[in-house]
């Protein structure tokens, strides 16, 4: 790990930012079951980390054959800065492997880097949101006759489905079609 020479103020920015970071959705679907997109991890903080002076940047390094390296990096206003790298291997040595491990490594980078979990994650049935949890994946479907959330518009969106961020059902709140 690389940090700048003091971190006080990105420090604070990051604790006053996780405060306000959400959950991600799991809002993919692969041969292993549902995942966390990138695009979701990115809806679940980037208001709080612009809010608070911060920003990502993520980039591609040298590495040896057959592996990626992604660093990520934190920056706040002020200048200060921790940044991490990650080695993965490529399921393929083709350009589809390496768009592939690329996007995992910027999705798992970023969530690390800022503490996003995902939504339904084991920890936190572990925690003190399990009762919330719960409401909202029990919560019946209720769909517009297009087959899409009415208010974030995911099709098909059903109890323990994506719904957007800032749909009212991923809080647990009913919603009229």
């Amino acid at each position: 790990m690389k940090m700048s020479e003091a971190i006080n103020e990105l420090a604070a920015a990051l604790c006053h930012a996780q405060a306000e970071i959400e959950a991600a959705d799991k809002d993919g679907r692969g041969n292993y079951g549902r995942y966390t997109t990138l695009l979701s991890v990115w809806d679940a903080c980037k208001p709080a980390l612009t809010k608070h002076g911060l920003s990502v940047a993520q980039f591609a390094e040298p590495s040896e054959p057959g592996t990626l390296a992604l660093t990520t990096m934190l920056v706040h206003k002020s200048g200060q800065f921790i940044a991490g790298t990650e080695t993965l291997p490529l399921a393929k040595s083709d350009p589809q492997g390496y768009g592939s491990a690329l996007t995992y490594a910027r999705r798992y980078g970023l969530a690390a880097m800022v503490g996003v979990c995902p939504d339904d994650d084991d920890a936190d049935t572990a925690s003190a949101r399990p009762a919330q949890t719960a409401q909202r994946q029990n919560a019946p479907a209720q769909t517009s006759g297009n087959g899409k959330c009415p208010n974030c518009h995911v099709t098909n969106a059903a109890p323990g489905m994506h719904h957007g961020p800032n749909c009212d059902r991923r809080r647990g709140e009913k919603v009229e079609a």
